[in-house]
């Protein structure tokens, strides 16, 4: 039959599947994309327009092959590994590793990828969680994924990708996540912490609890204000006390729960869960973790006399250009606390102290380390720091974490060969030679 869409019989199906699932059609499906999905649905076909108004009302859209046919035909979702690297960095760098510091190797840390498509979120934070595990080997993870697409999920159960969709530069990931089938490339899943996949309807299905970091990105863009409203409220439920979510960026601009603390960064936004005792002032615990915020030049207090610590990072900044080690010092006198500096602040001081104030250094770089365990740059310096000053073991403990980071890294490996070298242990230095070939 043809299908007017401005007919009842559209509205009352789009208003079916915004109430059953959240998502608004109205405006993404054009005259010919409906009148598709009327010619291809048989039951659109055999039944009256009650009898299948009616069926999709009764019918579970995660399981009924009508509601599957539906989603499959207005699926319009692409996804690929590694997808917003600037918020992946922040999961990787700072999320993780003090969800990792709160559990004390205790406990699992539970992390479920809401909407996940055909699988590649959910993978690539496996891929991030073997890095994480590189650093902190006794930490224990569980990773759960859900989509309302039943063949959605069937794809990421399967973890074949077309290469498009993988996108990796980086060969050594390639070569230890990924092997060949046929034209296409698998996920090597043993390889990693399980993904567990499930389908659920984020707006009816009951969410599991107790987890420590969701992500839920490029879902509610396709969802009413009032509907997301209702998913993050469910979210905030199922998220353990300092625990984390993820959405896509400007995905919602609605009122969070009370209990989702909003964290601004340059390239993200980040809500931690925190219980206050009495007042919205007094956080959770005075023992929990809080991982440092950005730097917001118009809500931070001025510093010593007239210099907010964005205006002494920006003098810092010029110091640095110019050499300025008299002027970097009276800085550094001023900063009140370096968990308030930026990583490239804490890289000028460093450099500068590097010379004749090796001492200032060292708890700088361990600071940034505590702050970004898996940022190479940190483990590096201090490397070259304990080497300067004889401390002959320590640089080498740092020099091989760099290389267990990034096997790649030449400097490191370099270093590292030629320490070896210098202490007469030839064995140990020709195993890193052979080890980093390319770079001899």
């Amino acid at each position: 039959m043809v299908i007017d869409l401005d007919m009842p019989f559209w509205q009352q199906i789009q208003s079916i599947i915004e109430k059953k699932i959240g998502i608004d059609l109205s405006a993404r499906v054009n005259r010919e994309h409906f009148e598709s999905i009327c010619k291809r649905s048989n039951l659109i076909q055999k039944l009256k327009k009650e009898e299948y108004i009616a069926l999709l009302e009764t019918a579970n859209p995660s399981h009924h092959p009508e509601w599957v046919f539906l989603l499959d035909a207005l699926n319009v979702s692409e996804s690929f590994f590694f997808r917003d690297k600037k918020q992946l960095e922040l999961i990787e760098n700072l999320v993780l590793p003090d969800l990792v510091r709160q559990k004390n190797n205790l406990e699992i840390i539970k992390v479920w990828s809401a909407g996940c498509s055909t699988g590649q979120e959910p993978y690539t934070l496996a891929i991030i969680i073997e890095k994480i595990k590189r650093v902190f080997p006794d930490s224990k993870f569980i990773i759960y994924a859900s989509d309302i697409n039943f063949h959605s999920i069937k794809i990421a159960a399967e973890a074949v990708y077309h290469p498009w969709s993988v996108r990796i530069s980086d060969p050594v990931l390639l070569d230890d996540f990924f092997e060949k089938k046929g034209e296409k490339l698998r996920f090597k899943s043993e390889k990693t912490t399980s993904v567990h996949f499930e389908l659920t309807n984020l707006i009816s299905d009951p969410f599991p609890k107790n987890f420590d970091l969701i992500l839920c990105r490029n879902v509610f863009i396709y969802m009413k204000q009032e509907y997301i409203q209702r998913v993050i409220e469910k979210f905030s439920e199922s998220i353990n006390p300092n625990g984390y979510l993820l959405i896509g960026h400007a995905e919602y601009t609605g009122k969070m729960p009370k209990v989702l603390e909003t964290m601004l960064f340059a390239n993200s936004v980040i809500y931690k869960k925190v219980i206050y005792k009495s007042t919205p002032s007094n956080l959770a615990s005075e023992n929990s973790t809080t991982i440092p915020k950005a730097i917001n030049p118009t809500s931070i207090k001025a510093v010593g006399k007239n210099e907010s610590i964005f205006e002494l990072e920006t003098r810092l900044e010029k110091s640095c250009k110019a050499g300025n080690q008299n002027d970097i010092l009276e800085i550094y006198s001023k900063i009140p606390s370096i968990e308030k500096l930026s990583s490239k602040s804490l890289l000028c001081f460093i450099k500068s102290f590097m010379t004749n104030q090796k001492q200032k250094a060292i708890p700088l770089c361990e600071y940034w380390i505590e702050r970004e365990p898996l940022n190479t740059q940190p483990y590096f310096l201090l490397a070259q720091i304990f080497e300067s000053i004889g401390k002959f073991d320590s640089a080498t403990e740092s020099y091989k974490k760099v290389i267990y980071l990034n096997p790649t890294h030449k400097e490191s490996i370099v270093s590292l060969y030629q320490l070896y070298k210098r202490n007469n242990d030839l064995e140990s230095a020709m195993k890193v030679k052979k080890m980093g070939s390319q770079f001899f």
